[in-house]
């Protein structure tokens, strides 16, 4: 279990120190180097003075979100061209953190400008400790994914004892330390608002694989060039099998579409959900599903404008993968639902249970269930409810809305029926244009990373 994080404020000081790059790794690299000028190209399994290298996915996955990417496309390059492709073809710039079981260096792929991390993990130390299985589940999970508010996998390869996988470089750093950047450690609600609808995205793909997260902090959420976010470290997750389903609900439609000030009976109606889905194609599909005559109303191919009284409900889906339960107490003690520290079945409930939590963070500069140690804030999680204080100013529907993410009894928890459909209709979320997230401004924006050396730059990246 990760210890608690914001408990005690040196500690969190002393990890987010910037470190020197690791001698030992930086022998390998030279090494390496060394050898791939000297060694035969035809050999199918390169040695680097003793050390094995392997490539653990040669072979391209389709991940359509990054269709046109520059970056995916130069590692596939790399790739085709050399099957066994590894840390010799990147030049390591410095690390940018690190943990038990290894540590992640800021590098850049050979004779390109794209940046990446290489994560490390120690399969020796990895074991010893009884992690080797968990490293390996966050592993496939992220050659799973293919997301925007989700980390890409662009490659992953053995080292002796070590995998590596090579990830995106995010140079914005993780939400903790932007957030004590703000004033008084708060976020103010609409940038609060902005990070938690990504996060809901991010949760409802990741339900929507059968996946249940399990460690949704501040510290597991990094800054993206473009201000967007990346959930990120799967170890702690657990998987499922899981297959998404169609329901019809008769509930309105303005939690898709976004709610405007003098809201009428029209919603403006996009002409594509992000990623998923076409407006007509949804129609289509809730038609053949219930074998009814097509409504009498007009396309949104026709008109931009859709009359919600036409359509009473459209069809809808149900991602909460309510059939993957785990038993152990996993995560991080502030953010620990309450059936989780009682050592119940869990299910995928604890996310917004987490999510509730972090909400609360975001506004209140900290935790709402802190005790003095581990056991009392235990047993506030169990048993006292949050508390609201007056300072910092809150609106009612962000307390609202964090007290139904913070029920106790899970099957009572908002979205522990229909998942994220539930939380995204709450008007702490009104004016929130879901199918156009990704077009939303971001509270800050650190732009890309052109080499520069910045000593003050926050990009220090932790795990466990």
């Amino acid at each position: 279990m990760a210890s608690s994080g914001k408990s005690n404020e040196a500690s969190k000081k002393t990890m987010y120190k910037r470190l020197s790059p690791i001698s030992e790794f930086e022998q390998l690299t030279t090494r390496a180097d060394q050898k791939s000028r000297s060694n035969n190209d035809n050999l199918i399994e390169p040695i680097c003075n003793g050390i094995d290298i392997t490539s653990s996915n040669t072979k391209a996955k389709r991940k359509p979100n990054q269709a046109g990417s520059a970056k995916w496309e130069a590692i596939r390059a790399l790739i085709k061209n050399d099957e066994v492709a590894c840390f010799k073809h990147f030049e390591i710039i410095k690390q940018v953190g690190e943990g038990s079981v290894g540590h992640i260096f800021l590098c850049r792929l050979s004779d390109t400008p794209h940046y990446f991390v290489l994560k490390t993990m120690n399969r020796v130390i990895l074991e010893k400790i009884n992690k080797a299985k968990s490293i390996q589940n966050e592993i496939e999970i992220l050659e799973m994914l293919d997301h925007p508010f989700l980390p890409t996998l662009y490659h992953s390869f053995q080292i002796g004892a070590s995998t590596v996988a090579v990830m995106d470089y995010c140079p914005g750093g993780d939400l903790y330390g932007l957030q004590r950047k703000q004033p008084r450690n708060c976020f103010s609600e609409e940038d609060a608002r902005f990070y938690a609808s990504e996060i809901i995205i991010a949760l409802e793909y990741l339900h929507m694989l059968g996946i249940v997260y399990r460690d949704l902090k501040p510290e597991n959420i990094l800054i993206k060039e473009d201000g967007h976010i990346i959930l990120t470290d799967f170890d702690l997750a657990k998987r499922g099998s899981f297959k998404p389903t169609v329901n019809k609900f008769p509930h309105p439609l303005r939690h898709i579409f976004g709610r405007r000030e003098n809201e009428d009976n029209n919603i403006d109606c996009p002409r594509e959900f992000v990623g998923c889905f076409s407006f007509t194609g949804l129609l289509k599909g809730f038609i053949k599903l219930n074998k009814v005559n097509p409504p009498s109303l007009p396309s949104s191919e026709m008109y931009p404008r859709l009359n919600i009284s036409a359509v009473a409900s459209l069809p809808e889906m149900q991602t909460e993968p309510k059939s993957v339960r785990a038993m152990s107490v996993v995560g991080t003690y502030e953010y620990l639902a309450p059936e989780v520290a009682e050592g119940k079945r869990h299910g995928s409930a604890v996310d917004w249970w987490a999510l509730g939590v972090l909400l609360y963070e975001l506004l209140y500069g900290k935790t709402p269930f802190l005790g003095e140690d581990d056991k009392d804030t235990s047993m506030n999680i169990r048993e006292k409810p949050p508390p609201f204080p007056e300072l910092p100013k809150v609106s009612d529907a962000a307390k609202d809305l964090i007290s139904k993410l913070l029920t106790k009894e899970p099957s009572k928890r908002l979205g522990f029926e229909r998942g994220a459909s539930e939380i995204k209709e709450h008007h702490f979320f009104d004016g929130v244009n879901w199918t156009l997230i990704l077009k939303g401004q971001p509270p800050m924006v650190p732009g890309p990373y052109y080499g520069q050396h910045d000593d003050e730059q926050d990009d220090y990246y932790g795990f466990d």
